[in-house]
């Protein structure tokens, strides 16, 4: 979907502290000096460290969520993907079990916008689990770095099959063409290693997934093409945003993403051939060190890790160095 497209949905989502605000359509937008200001509702409070926002938008024919109908169901209206909701990412599993206690806490919220009254959303709304939903619908939690939401739960020979969808999500697309949701995360601070995760409806990585190694999560050094990468690269920083690139020429026509790490580097995701390098560190302005406000415990790591490598990179280059990975 293109960007005007997006914008005519939602209009404008910006992030303001820990509340949400979006306009409504259409935008008004004003020229004061340098300043452009968009005229803004509060649409929610009580998102911790709240990140990324993107509209939901329409799923195309000819994709996997529009043309299958159990998939096709969560888009009606009301469903957590409602074209005219906004997802939106926080730091906080509100209140849904830790998947692994070594990793930051993290949600995908979907937000109904079309409302007289900004939504207070109850801290521990998912302590239930899964899909947890309150404020009659109009909050849904979409995915979390709980256990119903791991990868290995339809990929269970993974060799990320402990990871979860997200997990500290910092930034999010949507590939409304013809594909899936692919939050970036940061699950142990910017300095940590990152994951890329392609999410069905369900808020789990993908089922049937087209590369059975990696499922539905790219993590780390774990998830390279194989035999062998084009470019070297990894996901060896916290992974800060995500953008499709469309289908790859290569003929399989599945997609291909980039990924933006903390470093400043990019890489290359196919969803069937997985990770390649694509640009060093430094192509883009490095954010490691930066944090949100009241984001004590990830700004203690991003400055502690260059020396002391948090468990889970320690692990995961363990791993790679003896080869556990399955066929």
């Amino acid at each position: 979907m293109s960007r005007p497209g997006r914008m005519a949905r939602l209009a404008a989502a910006v992030l303001a502290g820990l509340g949400v605000t979006a306009t409504g359509t259409p935008v008004h937008a004003a020229q004061v000096g340098s300043e452009r200001w968009v005229t803004a509702r509060l649409v929610a409070v009580g998102v911790p460290d709240a990140s990324a926002v993107s509209a939901v938008g329409t799923f195309l024919p000819g994709g996997p969520i529009h043309d299958n109908p159990a998939f096709a169901a969560h888009t009606q209206p009301g469903r957590i993907l409602d074209p005219g909701r906004i997802l939106v990412a926080s730091r906080s599993n509100f209140g849904a079990p830790n998947a692994s206690p070594d990793w930051e806490e993290g949600a995908l919220l979907s937000i109904d916008p079309r409302g007289g009254r900004p939504l207070a959303i109850p801290p521990r709304f998912a302590a239930s689990g899964g899909q947890a939903s309150t404020l009659e619908g109009r909050v849904q939690l979409f995915s979390s770095q709980s256990g119903p939401f791991r990868n290995g739960n339809n990929n269970p020979l993974a060799v990320t099959a402990t990871f979860t969808g997200v997990s500290n999500p910092v930034g999010l697309s949507i590939n409304n063409a013809f594909g899936r949701l692919w939050p970036a995360n940061a699950p142990n601070g910017l300095a940590g290693i990152g994951s890329s995760t392609i999410l069905d409806p369900t808020g789990i990585p993908l089922a049937g997934a087209p590369n059975p190694h990696a499922g539905g999560v790219f993590a780390g050094n774990l998830t390279p093409r194989l035999p062998a990468q084009l470019i070297p690269g990894a996901l060896a920083r916290g992974a800060v945003g995500t953008a499709f690139l469309g289908r790859s020429p290569d003929g399989s026509g599945r997609a291909v993403f980039c990924v933006v790490l903390a470093d400043g580097s990019i890489v290359q995701e196919h969803t069937e051939k997985a990770v390649d390098g694509l640009a060093p560190l430094r192509t883009v302005s490095p954010v490691l060190g930066r944090g949100w406000p009241g984001g004590h415990r990830t700004r203690r790591r991003d400055r502690q890790l260059p020396t002391q490598p948090d468990a889970v990179r320690q692990r995961a280059l363990h791993q790679h160095r003896r080869g556990d990975r399955p066929s």
